[in-house]
């Protein structure tokens, strides 16, 4: 919300200057940055599930398959989805349907 502000509407505008000045604004801009850290960190996991997804159908479609080679990544996979639901955990709101 700050990025969209320019600098001269933070001067000009006096409730602009009171919302600058209260805490819980302080705290609220603080956890929206860290739901984006945490969000960006989620993506980059994802990513690398990918990537491992990707080697691991090359590795099985290939003429020769090294068969401890896949085992290892397929674990390593498991092991980055696990980290993916420990960490969107906490941003999914827990609500009854």
């Amino acid at each position: 919300m700050i990025d969209l502000i320019n600098s001269r509407e933070q001067i000009t505008n006096p409730r602009f200057a009171i919302l600058l000045e209260n805490r819980s604004f302080e705290l609220y801009t603080a956890q929206v940055q860290e739901s984006a850290n945490q969000k960006e960190e989620i993506d980059r996991v994802r990513g690398e599930h990918r990537v491992l997804d990707q080697k691991i159908s090359e590795l099985s479609c290939g003429p020769i398959v090294d068969y401890l080679m896949v085992q290892r990544l397929k674990k390593q996979k498991l092991q980055l989805k696990e980290k993916i639901f420990q960490q969107s955990e906490p941003i999914l709101p827990d609500i009854i349907a």
